[in-house]
């Protein structure tokens, strides 16, 4: 049997759906019907039937794809001893899943590590809001994510786990800060009032309210009577300092993306007697067993990276609070 094939049909398993293996393989359907045929006959037994819900594996094909996995992963790490040797093909990128501020904070770093595999296969990062990150993972569009949760919604998440198939990895707890110029008035505040939120400009990245931190924000967000919507934390850097405008995001995003810089900024401390929820950076990835070989290497470079973080302290207390020693997964 060629290697290729374990492959295959792993991606198939994945997916649930030859068709959409077939996509995803840049394979014609045919082909990739007559390939798990041809494996079948040489087995001698049946890999998959079909479902309403797809494609299911038999009692002997868990077997013989818990098996498949291993013999794919140890070939991955066969090519990846000529890599220096020979140029190799590349294969089907791995897709990373990032809200905003993940992305902003860890992206740079995360591909860092990544690229220094190697691998066969490219890194792309995709930004999407943090709260359709979850359901992205379920449907198969990719299989690992880096996003924010609240307490509530992390506990909702670990419970579905078994049903949803998606671990949920607390990383590190992170609290939300205003960002003003040295020379804003607000920077001499011992404590952000309700008419400060009213008379100054606010610069809000626009995922805001689509990624679900809208009904975190909601009595913080409608005090807020002056503000542009961005795109991006690099655009936020320049208009606190340019305009004079006040941001806010995680104090992980803004020091790790190199928005705040405290020669010319003040971070001013939200805390949740004004209704502002402290946050867990979570890793989000499907099971090991239904990672590709590149995907598990994603997964522990995501891990360092956050375990080697130090984090000065911001203005107000603890910056983030690891939780290398008391994660949890489902």
């Amino acid at each position: 049997m060629h290697l290729e094939n374990y492959h295959y049909l792993l991606e198939i398993d994945r997916h649930k759906s030859i068709s959409s293996a077939a996509r995803a393989l840049h394979l014609p359907q045919t082909t990739l019907s007559s390939i798990i045929n041809a494996v079948e006959r040489e087995l001698g037994f049946s890999i998959f039937y079909r479902t309403p819900s797809g494609m299911v594996p038999t009692t002997k094909g868990k077997q013989f794809l818990s098996l498949a996995r291993d013999i794919d992963i140890r070939s991955e790490e066969l090519l990846n001893l000529s890599r220096q040797d020979r140029p190799r093909p590349r294969t089907q990128p791995i897709s990373l899943l990032m809200s905003p501020g993940a992305c902003a904070a860890s992206s740079i770093e995360i591909a860092r590590r990544y690229n220094a595999f190697a691998l066969p296969a490219d890194l792309t990062m995709e930004e999407w809001p943090r709260l359709d990150i979850p359901p992205l993972l379920v449907r198969h569009t990719a299989n690992v994510g880096l996003t924010f949760f609240t307490e509530k919604e992390l506990r909702n998440l670990q419970q579905a786990s078994d049903r949803s198939g998606i671990i949920a990895l607390p990383l590190l707890k992170t609290r939300f800060f205003l960002l003003v110029n040295k020379d804003n008035p607000m920077a001499q505040r011992q404590a952000v009032t309700k008419e400060d939120f009213q008379n100054a400009q606010f610069c809000v990245i626009t995922t805001c309210s689509s990624s679900g931190l809208g009904p975190l924000f909601k009595d913080l967000l409608q005090d807020i009577n002056h503000q542009v919507a961005i795109n991006n934390y690099s655009l936020m850097r320049s208009l606190i300092m340019e305009q004079n405008m006040v941001g806010f995001a995680t104090w992980f995003t803004l020091y790790c993306s190199g928005v705040y810089d405290p020669g010319h900024q003040v971070a001013l401390p939200l805390c949740e007697s004004q209704g502002v929820p402290e946050l867990n950076l979570c890793l989000l990835h499907r099971g090991m067993q239904h990672l590709r070989y590149q995907e598990r290497i994603l997964v522990d470079c995501i891990k360092e990276y956050i375990e080697e973080l130090c984090l000065p302290e911001p203005p107000g207390g603890q910056a983030a609070e690891s939780l290398q020693d008391e994660r949890t997964s489902l």
